[in-house]
């Protein structure tokens, strides 16, 4: 696929914007390389784990944290295109804020008033600070999380981030005339780089630098530019050029995982690589589909993740801490070798992971997805249809 097909836009954006497999199988890697991150730092994982002669991969997985910034690449390129696609539509706020909220609120929430209001303190790792719920409750908790106690709640902080991007972008979307959409993504880009070096710069909590919203902007808005440039006739005449960008990118973020000396003063550094990073992959997976990565990240596994990131991720802390102290603790007395029981661990932490997510999907969120039906979108013939195949499903 070498660009857009001249082909015109069904009448709902619904068909517009349909499936890309590969789509889901980055978003499968993203909640994965995020579930690596969080086992190796799980209780005494880490240092054990630096001990083995695994060391360096696991030394690799302290960097996984990058996966919450492919799910904003991938986020701010779906969401943004479906924002294109339907920006002349008469219910153009209706629907996008009417689905998003179907999509994202019900497991939110229930989360929220379960953890906080429910008898689960076996799920518990740290004392509950209910003072603390009021900004997990508003979506404005990665404004402070940097400056607690980290808990099972303190992943939310990228949930946060999102949502309020999705508060502010459709708006911004709506008011930029088309040709002024890559100044917009530009000027953004570079507000969001230089609050990042400003906070650094004041000596903030590094933790407050990784959460708040401002420095976090860019991996948003790249994929938002993304959704744009896959618009342009253009953009055929310099995929080859493009292609080349993926192995450069990634071999920067490959510096950034090795944490050399001079990326550890300017982490907001770290966060502009990872994003170009990621906008390349994404880039190589809608113009490049018979490609070799394309095929593997259309694979079932990691598809099958992809279907339920969104939960898998907004449970998973809990399940990890459930699921791996109570493996621990029964296993322990009959196994005296460390890497089988560390390995046991972790097949029971993501096996239930994987289980929470899924049965999460069946019972509660495609209920709700029903609800779509009610907030079609409209949509006319775009002036660059986007390529057939774009997934109209958000990232976590």
């Amino acid at each position: 696929m070498s660009s857009a097909p001249e082909t015109a836009a069904p009448e709902n954006a619904d068909s517009a914007v349909s499936h890309i497999p590969a789509l889901d199988g980055l978003r499968g890697s993203a909640i994965l390389f995020v579930m690596l991150h969080h086992f190796y730092g799980f209780g005494a994982n880490q240092g054990y784990l630096d001990t083995t002669f695994l060391k360096t991969f696991w030394g690799l997985a302290g960097f996984f944290w990058c996966g919450v910034d492919l799910f904003f690449v991938l986020s701010g390129f779906l969401i943004t295109s479906i924002l294109l696609n339907t920006k002349e539509s008469p219910s153009y706020f209706r629907s996008f804020y009417g689905r998003r909220a179907v999509r994202i609120f019900p497991l939110y929430f229930i989360c929220l008033f379960l953890y906080y209001y429910a008898p689960l303190g076996f799920l518990h790792n740290s004392p509950l600070r209910p003072t603390h719920q009021i900004w997990f409750w508003t979506y404005l908790a990665n404004w402070k999380t940097g400056m607690w106690p980290l808990d099972e709640l303190s992943h939310f902080w990228s949930l946060c981030v999102e949502e309020q991007f999705y508060f502010i972008w459709p708006l911004a979307v709506w008011l930029a005339p088309r040709r002024a959409f890559p100044w917009l993504c530009g000027g953004v880009i570079a507000a969001s780089l230089s609050a990042g070096f400003a906070f650094e710069v004041a000596d903030l909590p590094k933790l407050f630098v990784f959460m708040a919203s401002v420095p976090r902007m860019e991996a948003l808005v790249l994929g938002a530019l993304l959704a744009w440039l896959i618009r342009q006739s253009w953009l055929h005449r310099i995929t080859g050029q493009l292609k080349l960008m993926v192995p450069l990118t990634c071999g920067l973020m490959l510096v950034c995982a090795l944490n050399p000396p001079y990326f550890r003063s300017f982490y907001t550094l770290q966060f502009l690589i990872i994003g170009v990073g990621f906008s390349a992959v994404l880039l190589h997976c809608v113009t490049c589909p018979d490609s070799f990565f394309v095929r593997l990240m259309g694979s079932r596994f990691l598809r099958s993740f992809g279907k339920y990131s969104y939960a898998i991720y907004v449970l998973h802390q809990m399940v990890f801490y459930f699921a791996g102290t109570y493996t621990f603790i029964a296993l322990k007395p009959f196994i005296s070798s460390d890497p089988l029981l560390l390995a046991l661990m972790f097949t029971s932490m993501f096996s239930a992971s994987y289980l929470a997510g899924f049965l999460c999907w069946h019972l509660l969120e495609k209920h709700f997805l029903r609800l779509k039906k009610y907030l079609p979108y409209q949509v006319g013939v775009p002036a660059n249809p986007e390529p057939e195949g774009l997934a109209e499903t958000a990232a976590v």
